[in-house]
């Protein structure tokens, strides 16, 4: 069978949106480059509360502390995964790590910032401490895990978070 050029360019435009979906940044998480083995944010065998909520913004934050007041100021805060340093807001305490294929943790409130600019870091190095900067008044890390820069339900050493409440749990970045 024939088809003749104006309907062959029609069936050229119109093919692609057979396979068009409106799936969330959550459910492609399928079809995307396969999420790097994030774990905790912090040095291996610490305990640390993951407390999130139902109200927080982003939705799937994690604020992570250890206990009340600043019980946990100035604790060693480190990559959960390998990748390039996207952003550093040292005054702010603010970093952004890219893992590639559209994967990036957000780390905030920080005391201070370890890395620079486009700095290459491993699972495991230093990224700042625990601090209360952006005018928090308890000293916490607030924690991302984005894909395409869209927050995703975080999932650390192969555990999906529980969200809404706080739980407590333990580092694996070892």
């Amino acid at each position: 069978m024939r088809i003749s050029r104006p309907a062959a360019a029609a069936l050229a435009l119109l093919a692609p949106l057979a396979f068009t979906t409106t799936a969330t940044a959550e459910e492609s998480t399928v079809d995307a480059v396969a999420r790097p083995a994030f774990e905790m944010p912090f040095p291996c065998g610490q305990i640390w509360r993951a407390g999130t909520r139902s109200n927080h913004k982003p939705l799937y934050a994690i604020d992570f502390n250890m206990g009340s007041g600043d019980s946990d100021k100035d604790k060693p805060v480190i990559a959960s995964a390998g990748g390039t340093v996207d952003v550093r807001y040292a005054a702010s305490g603010y970093v952004v790590i890219n893992h590639g294929g559209g994967w990036t943790t957000y780390y905030a409130h920080l005391g201070s910032v370890a890395v620079k600019d486009v700095q290459k870091v491993a699972r495991g190095a230093r990224v700042g401490t625990v601090g209360k900067s952006g005018g928090q008044t308890y000293t916490h890390l607030h924690y991302e895990q984005r894909l395409n820069d869209n927050d995703v339900k975080a999932i650390l050493h192969g555990k999906a978070v529980t969200y809404y409440g706080d739980i407590s749990t333990k580092s694996y970045n070892c």
